[in-house]
This record gives C-alpha cells, structure tokens and sequence, in this order.
C-alpha cells in the first residue's frame, strides 16, 4: 500500500513539473477536466466567493468563519468570503493581501507537432498498429515512463546479457514514444500507440556501441517476432557483417527503418542499405532540417526538429535529429501492417504487406515534397491499396470499343499559358524561376544558389509548353542573408559572395544559431569581406527593431508589413536577429509580395 502512495506521489510531482516545463517552452496543450471538487454556489453565501487571506504573521482573522489553514510556506486561510468581509480583511495592516482562490485544471496528454503534421490522428479510425511487434535498437528504454509501462512485450540488453535493457542515455526512450506513447491522459501520443514494443539496448550510456551489440540485438529481435525495426543511430562505414544480417532480416519480412544521419554530409549506414528505409529530417515549414544527411538513398522524410517525447526519470524532453525522423515512418509501417488492406496486392499477389509493399506505399502516399524529398503521411498511407488481380486462369472478355466519333471541326485547340513571375519549375531536371517581370526564366546550377533565395523545393511545379518557350536569361542571381556550413566554416552569403565568420564571438553576437546554418558548398562563390565582430548585419539579414521585423537590404531597412510577406520572402522567425546600432543607416518602402506562387503556397 506505501509504494502505492509513493507512486502515486511521483506521479503528481511529475505532472506538475512537467506542466511548467511545457508552460515556460510555449507548448499549448489540450484541456483536461478540472482537478479541484466540487463547491458550494456562491449565491447561496450571500455572494461570497472563495478567498486566500495572506497575513504578515501566523494569525487567524478568520475565527467566527469557516475556513482551512495554510501553514508553513505562507501564513494563510482559505475561505467563502463576501465583498463586505474581504473589504474589511484588506483594510487590516496584518493582512498582506487577500486574493481569489482560482481553480486549476489538470494539464492533459497533448499531441507533439510531428505525429499531427504527418496525420497520424487521421489514420487512428483505420489503425493504431495494434498487435504488431516494434522492435527499437537503441539505448534502451525508461521500463517505467508511465507512458510506456505499459506498450513493453518484451526486452533484451545485447551490451549487457541478463541484465534489464533499461535506458542510461535518454535517447532510446526518447525514439521509444514517437512511436509508441500510450493515448492516455498524460503527457504525449505516439505515432501508433495500439503496438507492442520491444527495446533492445545496443548502445551504452554514451550512445555507442559495436557492430557485435547490433547485430546480436537484431537476431533477438528477429527471433522474438518483430515486423518493424527501428535504427536511429549510424556509422559512416560499410560493415559487410552488419548487412548481411539486414539482407537475412529483411528476407523473412522484417520492416528496417534507418536515421539518415546529422552531419549535413552523405546518408550513414544502415539506412545507406537498399534494405533500409532511410529517413531523412524536416522541420516545421517543411524543409529538410539543415543538419540532416541527404542524397539518393533517402525514401522519405519526417518530422526532426523540436520533437517532444518522452524522456529519463519519467519526463519528457524536446530534441532534434533524423534519429527523432526514422520513428514517424517505423510507426507508420506499423499502423500498415496491422491494416494489411493498405498495401497488399502492391508488389505481389500475397495477402498482407510485405516490406517492399510498405515502402511502395509510404513513398506513393506521401503528402509534399519536403526539398526534393516525399514527406511522409500517416493517413494517407493506411488507405486501402488495390484489391487483388483477376485469377490469369479465367479468361476476360475482349471490350467491345465503339467507333471513335469524328473530330469536332472549328473547335481550336488551347494550351495553358506561361506561369507568373516568381514561379519555380522543373524543365527537364533543371529548376527555373519565371522571372519578376514575366517575359523570360532564370535557372539554378545547384541547390545552394537555390537555397540562398530562400526558396523551397515543395513549391516547384510542372512547366506548362509556353512555359518552354520563355526566352532562357542564365542565371538566377545568388541571394542575400542566408547561413552556410561549408565543411564546418560558417558563412553569410550576401552581395554575390560568402563572408565567413573569423570566431564564434562574431557569430554569436549578431544573434545567429549554428542550426540556421545550412550544410552545402560554396566554392563557386568568391570570398568577401571577413565579419570579425557584430557591428553590423550584412544584407538579406532580417532584424528585430522594439517588436518590428525589417529586411536589411543594400539601401537601408525595409518593412515586413504583415506575417504574409514575412514568409512569402522565405523567413523563419527563428532566423531574425536583434536588430545592431550600424543597421540602422536609413529606411526604405515595405516589402511586397515575393511572387504568386510564394503568396499561394504559404502554410
């Protein structure tokens, strides 16, 4: 009975902690039903209303009305006051204020921004993965997150055999809920909370570990019947050993998910498998995370920036990384699995979903594209996919097709018109922008002078035929403002050239993020002047002025007259920077709008 009410005791103190947490981090979250009971209705007291009487001193004033102490913290009754009463104990130098009792509400379960944005809520009616084996290699698990306690079927420590696969790093339990937090009154949902989950601890504390730890903690899980297994860790080496156990995982139908990597750089094994669905990270506007790794192995990307789970100690923590991407796509595979009208009949005449069947789906299905690559939705996904195909055997009638009728005469043939300035498109692989004035194109020789205008892959669109014929003007200019990584060297491109930082003091000081910093390669571009100290923003730099967002450009400040505009121009509130003394040199008109496309695609 003690440990009970010892448990319990926990439980409220992490409720309570967890509700600042995520009150002083902005985090909205839903309503719950009230925690206080019941109370008498004021009217039948005359009016009185529920009051904290605050003395200087451990005194009552309160004696001819019922009423309950407060001792300790604070010298205080509470009690059902009337106006007259409460005017009364105000007027007493003894009482150093007396204030509404107010209720407080419970802070209920909320759903992390990621498992909304890829519609996993949506695909709850169809499935929550319910009975299907989810197996996550990692650091382990918190065996006791009370939002996990109970999605655990089993548990293997390949680092130390015989001893619980409990989580010493944080990182496991973190990957742990995005797929399988339970849809309680707590804390946060998973992508699919109906699965089983079954860690395996192949990583220390540190977060490292051995090919051996992996490869034995993938043959238990294979062998305890895992459909899906989660790996949000890498290594930039081919391991022959290492793949072969994947190659004889996947052949008994084992779904692998893989982390595509945090370096910017080439996609990290496993995920650089064929075997393996690599997942690279996106961010809340839908574009791949700068720290994400990328290239032509990636299938999918999910939500991998800001993602709240749960944590160590029963908590719950936001973190960054494709490690926090792979688990959206291994629990969606699982939502799939546990709904097999979604992909079977895809790829062979099996009932069921096999893995390459899950994969055709979750990159067929997907929502957007996400720079270049398919974001992934939940929703969509667990649609039902094709019934099965007419039995070769029997024969089909041969369709009886009617005479064409002949071509109507006089009717002229129309073609859609070129697109508006400021669209992007893809003509033959090459990505074009109409440019400002309509009457011709620009292209774009690599993804950094696209980025540099702030633009986003999502929102490139199919040429139309005029769109063919608009007269080629080169090269589109490279923009202003924006941070690159180049081989860990921090640059500011700005006026046709890349301005490095010469310290992190420089950096820091101008108000910049490392994260902002997008990876890529600059050598096309010459060196300009060093920033060596935070005097004054470059332009294509957005500044905060007292409340107000300007645009740094050539010829002074210019306005950001509504959030519309904002993002039209491609700005992240999380890239405007205090406003530097030297910034302000004059002002000039507010922005426009940045092109129709811009002005329609805006989220």
């Amino acid at each position: 009975m003690q440990s009970k009410l010892l448990m319990i005791a926990k439980k409220l103190v992490f409720c309570f902690i967890l509700a600042a947490v995520l009150a002083a981090n902005f985090i909205a979250l839903g309503s719950a039903a009230a925690a206080e009971t019941a109370r008498p209705d004021p009217a039948a007291w005359g009016g009185a209303s529920r009051k904290i009487v605050v003395y200087n001193q451990d005194i009552s004033l309160l004696a001819n009305i019922p009423h309950e102490h407060l001792r300790g913290l604070v010298f205080a009754d509470v009690a059902e006051l009337t106006p007259s009463q409460t005017a009364a104990l105000r007027a007493d130098s003894r009482v150093i204020r007396v204030e509404d009792d107010l209720p407080v509400q419970a802070l209920g379960q909320t759903v992390p921004w990621g498992v909304s944005r890829i519609a996993a809520p949506a695909a709850a009616p169809s499935s929550t993965g319910s009975g299907v084996k989810v197996a996550i290699l990692d650091t382990g698990v918190d065996l006791a997150h009370p939002d996990l306690v109970g999605q655990i079927g089993g548990s293997y420590n390949a680092v130390s055999p015989g001893s619980p696969a409990s989580d010493d790093n944080g990182h496991g339990t973190h990957v742990a809920g995005i797929i399988d937090a339970a849809n309680n009154s707590i804390g946060v949902v998973g992508v699919a909370p109906g699965v089983s989950l079954y860690p395996v601890k192949v990583l220390n504390a540190s977060g490292s570990g051995y090919i051996s730890n992996i490869i034995a903690g993938l043959n238990w899980a294979v062998s305890a019947g895992a459909q899906v297994v989660n790996m949000s860790f890498g290594l930039n080496t081919d391991d022959a050993s290492f793949h072969q156990a994947l190659q004889a995982a996947a052949n008994q139908g084992v779904v692998l998910v893989g982390a595509s990597g945090n370096d910017g750089g080439a996609v990290q094994y496993p995920a650089a498998y064929p075997e393996v669905i690599a997942v690279a990270a996106s961010d809340q506007n839908n574009n791949l995370a700068p720290f994400s790794s990328r290239g032509p192995q990636v299938d999918l990307a999910a939500p991998g920036v800001s993602i709240q789970s749960t944590y160590l100690g029963q908590t719950y923590k936001l973190m960054n990384g494709s490690s926090m991407a792979a688990p959206h796509v291994s629990g969606t595979a699982a939502l799939m699995l546990a709904n097999p009208s979604s992909c079977q009949y895809l790829a062979d005449q099996i009932s069921g979903c096999s893995p390459a069947e899950i994969r055709q789906k979750l990159v067929s299905s997907a929502q957007a594209l996400v720079s270049g690559y398919p974001l992934i939705n939940a929703q969509n996904a667990v649609a039902p996919g094709p019934g099965p195909v007419a039995n070769p055997t029997t024969p089909t009638p041969t369709p009886v097709v009617p005479n064409p009728a002949p071509t109507p005469v006089g009717i002229p043939t129309t073609t859609a018109p070129a697109h508006p300035a400021g669209t992007l498109l893809n003509i033959n692989g090459t990505i074009w922008r109409v440019i400002d004035d309509g009457t011709g194109r620009q292209a774009f020789d690599s993804a950094e002078r696209f980025y540099s205008q702030r633009l986003k892959f999502s929102e490139v669109l199919s040429p139309s035929i005029a769109d063919h014929g608009l007269p080629d003007r080169g090269l589109a200019a490279w923009g202003d403002g924006v941070l690159f990584n180049d081989r860990d060297t921090i640059y500011q491109v700005s006026g046709g050239a890349k301005h490095g930082f010469t310290n992190a003091v420089a950096f820091l000081g101008m108000g910049f993020k490392f994260e902002n910093a997008i990876a890529g390669n600059l050598a096309a571009l010459p060196a300009g002047e060093p920033i060596t100290s935070p005097v004054r923003h470059l332009s294509g730099t957005f500044v905060n002025d007292r409340g107000t967002v300007y645009l740094l450009s050539a010829t002074g400040l210019r306005g950001v007259p509504s959030p519309s505009v904002f993002y039209s121009w491609g700005g992240k509130w999380n890239e405007v920077v205090p406003i530097l003394g030297a910034d302000k040199t004059g002002y000039g008109a507010n922005l426009a709008f940045r092109g129709s496309l811009s002005i329609a695609s805006l989220r």
